[in-house]
């Protein structure tokens, strides 16, 4: 696998783009081979990372740079220090199996980089509802940043995954990024939290076959999703959609309308049991979902349902005819929209990375992706 990643991001060899879609296992062998040659910046931003093997190397890595006297910098959504397994520390079935334990393990980890010389931000402590702050600790899916970005020096992975157990167990992705125009835009992104978080959504043209797109976490508004919705709106032949999250509301009747006209739609999902109501407040809202999803879908044509046979699907990826797509953090899901989240997606028209982007969604299809490292 190690090799297989040196050859597609080796820019020398024909027909191979510097942008390049990892999975996770692939994500990390890059990322950590890349820190130990740093000689800059060693940046991360995610939504969540608690304890576990692979969140242990990366710790390690943070450690080794920041002891070599580079700029390291961590960017952490507060949803990680109140929950646990995607679950409310305050709900009641919290707390079985060892998880207090782990938790514990979860906020050792967090003192000792910040303890260390690791510049460690804890983003959106509380959020603002109704003229109100909201401590993260009452409503922790509220107002959350959910952007991952990983910086060192010149390079920048883009995408889905966090820094958590699960989070190598699923079919996600990132793009890896050397474009010096792209490293910038996300680099600006990166110091956009807290006090420095946009003043409004916004676009950015990065090239002729890039642009960058950032919802600033106001509930109710979501440039990103209106983008997605307008895509599906103007597409003629076939439409993938990648997300842990059913097409619903608008999305999923601008899907179906499109269907109607004879264009193809291939929806790609978790596992089947992951619409199974688990008694969580997640899993609640998913198993209703999916249901309203099944049930507007049923009678209509051209549209076809895969559900990834190993487990859970976190990448989020839209591809319309093979010549647009767009990926990211959004889950083109509503709920996220009306809980105020900060996201960020990338729109491209680089055939060369949609071909790649493809080559994914199919692995996910078909049970072929690399599930990569296993959890402890």
């Amino acid at each position: 696998m190690v090799e297989r990643v040196r050859q597609t991001l080796d820019p020398e060899v024909e027909g191979i783009s510097t942008s390049q879609v990892l999975t996770p296992t692939e994500f990390i062998i890059d990322w950590r081979a890349s820190a130990k040659k740093a000689r800059r910046r060693v940046w991360l931003e995610c939504m969540n990372f608690q304890k576990g093997h692979a969140p242990s190397l990366v710790q390690q890595v943070l450690f080794e740079a920041s002891d070599n006297g580079l700029d390291v910098r961590a960017n952490i959504d507060a949803f990680s220090d109140e929950t646990f397994n995607a679950m409310p520390v305050w709900f009641p079935t919290f707390g079985k199996k060892g998880e207090q334990t782990l938790r514990a393990l979860d906020r050792k980890m967090k003192v000792d980089l910040k303890e260390s010389k690791v510049k460690v931000t804890t983003v959106n402590p509380d959020s603002k509802r109704f003229g109100l702050k909201i401590p993260a600790k009452i409503a922790p899916f509220m107002g959350r940043n959910d952007v991952k970005i990983y910086i060192i020096d010149d390079v920048v992975w883009f995408g889905g995954i966090n820094i958590s157990p699960e989070a190598f167990e699923n079919a996600d992705l990132v793009v890896r990024f050397e474009d010096p125009e792209i490293v910038k835009a996300l680099s600006e992104l990166f110091t956009q939290v807290n006090e420095n978080r946009p003043t409004s959504d916004y676009r950015k043209t990065i090239n002729s076959d890039y642009t960058l797109l950032v919802d600033r976490g106001d509930s109710g508004k979501s440039l990103i999703l209106d983008e997605a919705k307008e895509m599906v709106s103007a597409s003629n032949e076939k439409i993938e959609y990648l997300s842990f999250s059913p097409p619903g509301g608008e999305m999923l009747k601008e899907i179906m309308e499109r269907a109607k006209n004879g264009v193809r739609v291939d929806i790609v999902l978790s596992k089947m049991s992951q619409y199974e109501s688990d008694g969580s407040p997640v899993g609640f809202w998913l198993n209703r979902k999916f249901k309203k999803f099944s049930e507007k879908i049923s009678r209509i044509e051209n549209i076809y349902v895969f559900h990834y046979p190993e487990g859970n699907v976190h990448g989020k990826l839209l591809i319309v005819d093979g010549k647009t797509a767009l990926f990211g953090s959004h889950n083109f899901a509503e709920l996220g929209v009306v809980f105020g989240t900060q996201e960020a997606s990338i729109e491209t028209t680089d055939s060369s990375l949609i071909l790649q982007l493809q080559q994914t969604i199919n692995s996910i299809k078909d049970g072929s992706f690399d599930r990569g490292l296993k959890r402890d």
